[in-house]
């Protein structure tokens, strides 16, 4: 059996493999660029259940590294969410993509509390939050 013989009796296998190959590379391609353009997501880790008890902190967990590695484990007051009511507390960068969030007082009891980042908010190769999310989460009651 002569090679020549063989590829002609292949080709549509072969010529299907290398559609598939390239469509395949082409998919990746558009993810990519569509991920890039799409923008980074949050979500509240902690608490689960929307509920803060004492001096519990907030971890927020995003699609994307926000930071570069140096940058974790270094806390300080001044952070990219705002809170209604203001709650003043420490931000910490504890992975390049989880962001605590620890008050210096308990949480006031009986109360509702927002959460939202600042527009100025970017992952660490420049992409924007693919939107403005508020964030709610609340302390129990007194009785």
């Amino acid at each position: 059996m002569s090679n020549g013989n063989f590829f002609a009796r292949q080709r549509w296998f072969i010529l299907a493999l290398l559609f598939l190959g390239l469509n395949g590379y082409g998919i990746y391609l558009g993810h990519d660029a569509l991920q890039r353009r799409r923008g980074i997501w949050a979500e509240l880790a902690a608490p689960g259940n929307g509920r803060v008890m004492g001096r519990d902190t907030l971890r927020w967990r995003f699609s994307a590294d926000m930071v570069a590695p140096a940058a974790t484990g270094v806390c300080c007051a001044a952070g990219p969410v705002k809170f209604a009511p203001d709650t003043k507390g420490a931000f910490c960068w504890l992975t390049p993509r989880e962001l605590a969030f620890r008050p210096d007082a308990e949480w006031t009891p009986c109360t509702d509390f927002k959460a939202v980042f600042g527009d100025d908010l970017r992952a660490a190769d420049l992409r924007p939050l693919a939107q403005r999310e508020i964030f709610n989460f609340h302390t129990d009651s007194l009785m």
